[in-house]
């Protein structure tokens, strides 16, 4: 409980990407989310969600972050497909 006290910015984020992903694809909406590896997402236009466990190495984020640096610059030029993809799978 006490993490949640200290870090209740970061919690609330990470609840509301994850809301956001569920409803989206709930709602059949799976266009723009593109998976990037198992502990990854990119949201066009709106997020790009690492989950980062404690064993996880700090290559392997970088690789994941800057793969959502590439889809967001392809997003941003018009390029990236509208449909979902399994980006680092």
């Amino acid at each position: 409980m006490t993490w949640l006290k200290n870090n209740r910015g970061i919690a609330i984020l990470g609840l509301s990407c994850m809301a956001l992903i569920v409803v989206a694809i709930a709602n059949g909406k799976s266009d723009g989310i593109h998976n990037i590896g198992e502990n990854a997402v990119f949201i066009s236009g709106e997020a790009c969600v690492i989950s980062m466990p404690i064993e996880m190495e700090i290559a392997e984020a970088q690789n994941k972050f800057n793969h959502c640096l590439t889809l967001h610059e392809k997003y941003q030029k018009g390029t990236l497909p509208s449909g979902g993809s399994n980006g680092g799978r």
